[in-house]
């Protein structure tokens, strides 16, 4: 990235130039995180305070000069950047486009420490076990689904203190927001996506589950794990 003035009042320079008063410190707190396929995105993260974070690969080069995405690298912090950011981020066709539209030389970044994985939840509520019928062990109150196919996105799911563990940030069929939410009925386990839903199965010692739900938009599955 160039250097350029964003609107922290700050020259903003390369990745590797730390803004002074913005160096990486304590991991950065992640409510949610969203993996794209990219060869320069790794991650886009929405922050315990709703803030629009970008994790970036390293660049690395292959036979004759081409370019091709690494491994996680710098992570870059947009402090005017919120929620609404991070869902249109998770949905866009392209991620580079989209932080070379929406990020590059338009907001200020920062440099900061990348969130420990899986992301969320923030708060202490996100301690301590549960137990529901479909499992004789029990489970933490935050899980992880992955959805791949006609949808893709990874999130947690938070325990609702009742009897499901859910998400009402997900992205669903044309970008729009809608819940997700995982449930142990009658000893099957359910997974709504919006207004569709499917039965799964799987193991609970480690717990993964695979389902597939038909959305107006295709075909998806989704897998949960811890």
């Amino acid at each position: 990235m160039r250097s350029f003035t964003g609107q922290l009042g700050t020259p903003l320079s390369a990745p590797r130039n730390v803004v002074p008063g913005a160096a990486p410190g304590a991991a950065l707190r992640a409510k949610e995180c969203c993996f794209p396929p990219s060869s320069w995105v790794f991650a886009f993260i929405l922050t315990c305070d709703d803030k629009l974070a970008v994790w970036f690969k390293r660049r690395r080069r292959r036979r004759r000069g081409r370019p091709a995405g690494g491994v996680p690298g710098v992570c870059c912090l947009y402090p005017a950047a919120g929620a609404a950011l991070y869902h249109l981020a998770c949905a866009w066709h392209t991620p580079g486009k989209f932080v070379h539209q929406f990020l590059y030389r338009k907001l200020a970044y920062q440099i900061v420490a990348p969130p420990k994985l899986p992301c969320g939840p923030c708060g202490a509520g996100g301690s301590g076990t549960v137990t529901v019928p479909c499992c004789s062990n029990p489970l933490p109150q935050t899980l992880h689904v992955t959805f791949t196919g006609a949808l893709s996105g990874s999130y947690a799911l938070t325990w609702d203190g009742a009897h499901t563990w859910t998400n009402t940030n997900v992205t669903g069929c044309g970008g729009a927001l809608v819940s997700s939410d995982l449930s142990c009925a009658s000893g099957h386990w359910s997974l709504t996506l919006g207004a569709s839903s499917g039965i799964g199965s799987g193991t609970c010692s480690p717990l993964s589950l695979s389902f597939t739900i038909l959305t107006p938009c295709g075909s998806v599955t989704a897998t949960v794990t811890t």
